[in-house]
């Protein structure tokens, strides 16, 4: 004798339906709740761990109300001299360790650098690495750099 088959679920089109959309429900249900639990956008530089980005309006307005803050031009020193953002000062990050006493002793002290724009110019990105490895604790980066500031028509000297 054969054993007796399991009965056979029938479902009326409604409730068929409605066990068809519980998986997508699901996953939008995840999706919406990951969302609200990884909290608002934030400004860091993603592979900078505290470092801030900000862009060349937050800079512009920055630099005219003479904020304070050092503001740091990466580039070599002919980039430098051929046009930079007022107020900033040259250390080119390959001589950053060299020049390190042009840094303030204030480890919270406000820096900013800037270059030539990321990703085609890493020189910024890379001092901020290493100034946030110094043990600064208030370091923004214009990750758009001197490009898109001229792009805006903002003034170099």
């Amino acid at each position: 004798a054969r054993p007796a088959a399991p009965p056979r679920l029938v479902y009326s089109s409604e409730e068929g339906f409605l066990l068809k959309a519980i998986p997508h429900v699901s996953v939008a249900l995840f999706l919406t709740l990951a969302a609200v639990l990884s909290g608002p956008a934030r400004s860091e530089a993603d592979h900078l761990s505290g470092v801030k980005v900000i862009d060349a309006e937050q800079l512009k307005t920055w630099v005219d109300q003479e904020k304070k803050m050092l503001l740091i031009d990466a580039r070599i020193s002919s980039e430098y001299r051929a046009g930079h953002i007022p107020t900033a000062i040259n250390i080119p990050e390959p001589l950053l360790e060299q020049k390190r006493e042009k840094l303030p002793r204030d480890r919270q002290y406000p820096l900013v650098f800037y270059c030539n724009g990321w990703p085609e110019c890493k020189k910024s990105h890379d001092a901020c690495s290493k100034v946030i490895g110094w043990g600064y604790t208030n370091v923004h980066w214009f990750r758009d750099g001197i490009p898109v500031w001229q792009s805006k028509g903002f003034p170099v000297e």
